[in-house]
């Protein structure tokens, strides 16, 4: 997603639209990239990738969240929901 928005403002803007991505992407998915490296994390190929369709999930994963209220946490299924009164609970 932040590489469309840099792409759009490119465009916008009547400068190279590839370059302007390539240069956003570079700055803003290589510090990870660097970081995983220096730290000796699994890295490979696929890594730059996946960093993208993470990007492009979030929003997805943003809506979900404002949609459902069960989730599952480490295994335990739970609920946002708040229970209503009920005569036995007073």
């Amino acid at each position: 997603m932040p590489c469309l928005a840099a792409a759009y403002a490119a465009w916008m803007l009547d400068l190279n639209v590839a370059a302007a991505t390539l240069g956003f992407a570079l700055a803003w998915y290589g510090p990870e990239a660097h970081l995983a490296r220096q730290n000796r994390w699994h890295f490979s190929w696929r890594m730059p990738l996946l960093f993208v369709f993470r990007d492009l999930m979030l929003p997805v994963i943003y809506i979900d969240a404002w949609i459902t209220d069960e989730f599952v946490w480490r295994g335990n299924e739970m609920t946002m929901r708040e229970e209503e009164p009920s005569v036995e609970q007073g």
